[in-house]
């Protein structure tokens, strides 16, 4: 039923227009929208020949309804929602990654905070998504950026609602959104900034998705096979390290923590020389 898959995140604040965009790419009202935020969970959507529905709670995946699926995208984001489905445009199919919308990346409320941000170290791509009515890019996320540099040459930067605004500001906005970001050094910075609107086909954001997501499939799996061995590297330095420094005491709990990680970078190597 599911595969390892390249992740690509739909980000922003609360009212930035994630779903909707993601809703106007399907061509599909999948999503739920609403003025209040609503996304209270991580929903993840695969691309497939059929309409499937599915929740996850801990390692328990459970088949639904979609009317049970958009329901409980605003519950308290207990369960993790995965949709398989196929998008009414064709160009926007693609096995080899999946869309995922996730709560704002600021939030009065810590739970989505936690949501977010606890999915992020997974993410290998991301689109984000800041409404053009505030100027430019707001503080929360130029910080997520900046705490995640390791893929901020795999960014599409949209300013969504952007029918709101004449032609003129619209340019305005996105060179003020150039100049935050200019001592990032972002790859080609200017031609991954587009104007989106739900009113309109967004046909920019899928060429560029296309370009520089589903085109470069090869290349970003490298980028996440060696992102993960990093980590995995640094978590077994951090528990050698303890156990040099309680060389005198039982290590019972560390050498199972050292055979927890052997075992999932074991099975990490595996999934991704299948996958290849």
């Amino acid at each position: 039923m599911l595969r390892r898959q390249d992740r690509n995140c739909f980000l922003g604040e609360f009212s930035s227009g994630k779903s909707s965009l993601v809703n106007s790419l399907l061509g599909r009202d999948l999503l739920s929208i609403n003025p209040l935020p609503t996304t209270k969970t991580v929903v993840e959507i695969n691309f497939s020949n059929k309409d499937e529905f599915f929740k996850k709670d801990g390692d328990t995946i459970s088949e639904i309804s979609e009317d049970e699926f958009k329901n409980l995208q605003i519950k308290d984001g207990k369960f993790h929602l995965i949709a398989n489905i196929s998008a009414a445009r064709e160009r926007v199919n693609n096995s080899d990654f999946v869309f995922i919308d996730t709560p704002g990346v600021s939030s009065l409320d810590k739970s989505d905070f936690d949501i977010t941000f606890g999915y992020l170290p997974r993410l290998e791509c991301a689109i984000i998504c800041q409404d053009i009515n505030q100027g430019g890019l707001t503080k929360s996320v130029i910080d997520f950026i900046s705490q995640n540099l390791d893929i901020k040459n795999n960014l599409i930067f949209c300013l969504t609602k952007s029918d709101l605004k004449p032609q003129n500001i619209r340019e305005n906005i996105k060179n003020s959104v150039i100049e935050q970001l200019k001592d990032l050094h972002i790859e080609n910075l200017e031609d991954k900034i587009v104007f989106t609107s739900t009113k309109e086909p967004n046909t920019e954001l899928l060429n560029l998705i296309n370009n520089n997501f589903y085109s470069k499939f090869t290349e970003i799996k490298k980028q996440k096979i060696a992102k993960n061995t990093k980590i995995f590297s640094k978590e077994l330095s951090q528990i050698l390290k303890q156990r040099v420094e309680l060389i005198d005491f039982n290590t019972d709990e560390l050498d199972e923590k050292l055979k927890n990680i052997q075992k999932d970078e074991k099975k990490f190597k595996v999934k991704f020389k299948t996958n290849i």
